[in-house]
């Protein structure tokens, strides 16, 4: 039987416990994956708990991780549901098992650069750079302007205040990590896995009402309209996002040629 639960076993002092580990080892994390979905109010199986660290940030954390008591190396990569070759989503840098080494619950860490890469990492101390950045590109997991409560039958909500700080991406940072990240896997089956997260973005969080669209850039903009008003499947939009970003970046390109020149 799975180990995968709703957040009985991965529960708030165990997020705020992880989280503060990885501050002490130099980095300001930011959570991601399963769990950071119920925390905006979405019901959702939580088999594990993933952080985003800088790249550069990854051995210190990797080695605060390797101190933790209830965190086992896996016994097995190959068979491993985190590690194995059609693993969803792809594979993260590292991870660990919560209990056993076979267990099923596990804790991750990703680069930066592989989800965030399109925004700068928060700084530390992670309070003062949430409460400072304009776009509010990051929150505190217990900012409840900003989160849901607890409501039956959705995800948890947000946190309690105290115990820890915990950083979650805002919503639409959150969203326009799944379009790109659905377009940069178009090609391979993570493309349909990170579309699903999209679906939930669309039927819980946008619902909700805890999504201004307006903060996404240009061209996720354009991709959400088209979302919204099915103008294309899935797969087109993405094709088209592809297509208005590298038309972006070339656009970036040659003004910074032109500064340069003069």
């Amino acid at each position: 039987m799975s180990e995968a639960v709703t957040c009985s076993k991965m529960d708030e002092a165990l997020v705020k416990s992880l989280s503060q580990t990885l501050i002490d080892s130099g980095v300001t994390p930011v959570l991601w994956g399963d769990y950071l979905l119920t925390i905006y109010g979405v019901p959702s199986i939580v088999g594990g708990l993933e952080f985003i660290v800088p790249k550069e940030g990854l051995p210190g954390a990797i080695s605060a991780l390797k101190k933790i008591e209830k965190l086992r190396m896996c016994s097995d990569i190959r068979a491993c549901p985190v590690s194995r070759e059609r693993a969803m989503p792809h594979i993260p840098s590292f991870h660990m098992h919560l209990g056993a080494p076979a267990s099923e619950l596990y804790v991750s860490l990703w680069p930066h650069s592989e989800i965030l890469g399109f925004i700068p990492e928060p700084k530390i101390p992670a309070r003062t750079a949430i409460e400072k950045h304009p776009t509010r590109l990051y929150i505190s997991a217990s900012d409840k302007s900003m989160l849901p409560g607890p409501r039956l039958g959705r995800g948890r909500g947000a946190l309690s205040e105290g115990g820890g700080q915990v950083t979650v991406p805002s919503s639409h940072t959150m969203l326009e990590a799944y379009i790109r990240l659905s377009a940069a896997h178009l090609d391979n089956s993570h493309g349909a896995f990170y579309l699903s997260m999209i679906t939930y973005m669309d039927e819980y969080v946008a619902a909700d009402g805890l999504l201004d669209e307006k903060l996404l850039s240009e061209p996720a903009q354009t991709f959400w309209q088209g979302w919204q008003q099915s103008q294309l499947s899935m797969w087109g939009l993405c094709r088209r996002f592809k297509s208005d970003l590298e038309a972006e970046r070339h656009v970036h390109s040659v003004d910074s040629g032109v500064e340069l020149l003069n």
